[in-house]
C-alpha cells in the first residue's frame, strides 16, 4: 500500500464523515476509543495514527482484519530475531517531522537572523505482528484492552484527574460544562449517569468529564484555546470537536471506553461541514486534542506518566 500522508488524513477525515453521517451517529468514536496500538517497544499510538489504524485494524482498508495490536517496521522486527511473512502488506503511517531553520528577517535596525519552526508529516512503512514469522511469545496479552461492562470508579482516572489540580464542582442534577471566565468545570454527580445502550454509566461520567477536561487546557494560561465562539459559530463546534476528540485519547489512555455525549450530537453536522469545508481540520483538531493529553500528562506522577 503506497499512500502519502495527506492521502491518509483524507481516507480518515472520508471515513469519520461517513460515520457521523450514519443512523447511528455514535459510530464515529466506537471503533476506536477502547484499542490501544503500540509498537513493538511499547510505545503508543495516538492522534491521526490512532483513527488511521483503527479503520485497518476493523478492515476497513483490507479483506484482512487484524485481531492484534502491535505494529513495527521491518527492521524493528528483524532486530528482534524476527521475519516478515512473504506477501504481506506494509501499512504506511504518518510521521511528524518537526525542526527549525535560520531565516534573516527585516527590523527596525536592520536584517536579523531568527528561528523559524516548522512541522510536517511524512510516512514510514509498518506490518503487524500477525505478519511476522517467529516467537512473538514476550507480546502475548500486551495489547489487551479491558473494556469494563459494570458501573465501577477508576483509581487510575480518579488519581488522573486529581493531579491536574483542576476545579470541578459537582451538583446531582447539575449539567456538564466548563466556565473560561471563573476557570471551573462543572458536572452531575455520578449518580446522575445510567447505563445506557452505547455505554456503562462509567464510561458515561469520565467521558463527560474528560470533554470538559480537555476545554479546561484551552485556557490562556494553558494551551490557549480560542475558547470564545457563540454557539452555532464554527468556531464553537471545532472545539467541541477538539474537547470530544481529548475525551476519546484520555478515554483510550486511561482504559476505559468511550460514547459520544446525548447533547453534543446535534454539533455532528456542524462537524461534518467543518470537516467538508476545511480538509486538514481534522489533523488540526486531532493536533490539539493531543497537545492537550500531553499537558495534561505533564501534570501527572511519574507513576500514572507510565500509563501514557
Amino acid at each position: 500500500m503506497t499512500l502519502k500522508a495527506n492521502d491518509i488524513v483524507k481516507k480518515v477525515t472520508e471515513h469519520l464523515i461517513k460515520q457521523m453521517e450514519s443512523d447511528d451517529n455514535s459510530k464515529w468514536l466506537k471503533g476506536w476509543t477502547n484499542k490501544s496500538f503500540q509498537n513493538l517497544d511499547g510505545h503508543k499510538y495516538s492522534g491521526m495514527n490512532l483513527f488511521w489504524l483503527s479503520m485497518i485494524d476493523g478492515g476497513f482498508l483490507d479483506d484482512k482484519p487484524r485481531d492484534r495490536k502491535i505494529y513495527g517496521t521491518f527492521l524493528q522486527w528483524k532486530n528482534k530475531g524476527l521475519q516478515i511473512k512473504k506477501g504481506s502488506k506494509a501499512i504506511p503511517m504518518l510521521k511528524p517531522i518537526i525542526g527549525s531553520k535560520d531565516v534573516e528577517v527585516e527590523t527596525p535596525t536592520g536584517v536579523e537572523t531568527s528561528k523559524k519552526h516548522y512541522k510536517y508529516f511524512t510516512t514510514f512503512n509498518a506490518f503487524n505482528i500477525e505478519d511476522v514469522d517467529g516467537d512473538i511469545s514476550r507480546w502475548d496479552n500486551v495489547d489487551n484492552v479491558n473494556n469494563k461492562s459494570e458501573v465501577e470508579v477508576s483509581a487510575t482516572a480518579e488519581t488522573f484527574i486529581a493531579n491536574t489540580g483542576a476545579n470541578i464542582k459537582h451538583l446531582d442534577g447539575g449539567n456538564a460544562y466548563y466556565v473560561p471566565s471563573k476557570d471551573f468545570i462543572s458536572m452531575p454527580s455520578k449518580s446522575n449517569f445510567i447505563k445506557t445502550a452505547n455505554a456503562s454509566a462509567t464510561d458515561g461520567y469520565y467521558g463527560t468529564l474528560f470533554h470538559e477536561l480537555t476545554h479546561w487546557t484551552g485556557a490562556s494560561s494553558r494551551c490557549n484555546r480560542k475558547l470564545d465562539g457563540w454557539k452555532g459559530s464554527t468556531s464553537y463546534a471545532f472545539e467541541e470537536l477538539v474537547a470530544e476528540m481529548g475525551s476519546a485519547f484520555l478515554c483510550n489512555q486511561l482504559g476505559i471506553s468511550a460514547s459520544p455525549r446525548t447533547d453534543h450530537a446535534k454539533y455532528l453536522k456542524s462537524w461534518v461541514k467543518c470537516l467538508k469545508d476545511k480538509p486538514n481540520a481534522l489533523m488540526n483538531a486531532s493536533g490539539l486534542a493531543n497537545k492537550s493529553l500531553i499537558f495534561l500528562n505533564e501534570l501527572q506522577t511519574n507513576e500514572l506518566k507510565k500509563v501514557a
